[in-house]
């Protein structure tokens, strides 16, 4: 089986955070990641997660949605601000994972109901860094220009700049 690896980062193996109070679910699931050939960091609380963050740079999170003290929302809000490109995907145990999206939009990557099996699990990881890589494709060149035209864009094409002439 080959390791996943980072699209961005050629060589190294995506980097995947894991927040969850559960102590077994989280272990069992780091476990089986590893397993799969990601590198994965397991923490216990949405502020322990926060710490790690600011120094790793995941290009995965995975919350769980009701943790103590903070949240998985709060908790990603946060995350969010430190690491904008870190994609999220968030487990809930409680009410419907549509419901736990909905709340979440636009930052949660994907919702997952508690428990799943861990190839819906991996199976969204692929995604979330699949559209990683493509967020990143683009250069800094690339979306300036992309904002101007999209605000200045009108039915009939872009409009024609004043050059104070």
């Amino acid at each position: 089986m080959s390791q996943p690896v980072s699209p961005d980062r050629p060589g190294e193996r995506t980097k995947i955070l894991l927040a969850d109070d559960e102590d077994f679910f989280r272990d069992a699931l780091k476990k089986q990641l590893f397993l799969r050939g990601y590198e994965v960091r397991g923490v216990r609380n949405g502020a322990d997660a926060i710490s790690i963050v600011r120094t790793w740079k995941p290009q995965v999170v995975i919350l769980d949605q009701m943790m103590p003290v903070m949240n998985g929302f709060q908790t990603m809000k946060k995350i969010q601000k430190i690491h904008p490109s870190a994609q999220v995907i968030m487990l809930t145990a409680y009410g419907g994972a549509e419901a736990a999206c909905e709340a979440g939009k636009p930052h949660v990557f994907r919702c997952l109901k508690k428990p799943c099996a861990i190839e819906e699990i991996v199976a969204s990881i692929e995604a979330a860094v699949l559209e990683n890589a493509h967020i990143r494709a683009v250069s800094l060149k690339q979306w300036i220009l992309g904002l101007v035209f999209k605000r200045y864009r009108t039915a009939a094409g872009p409009r024609q700049f004043w050059n104070g002439g």
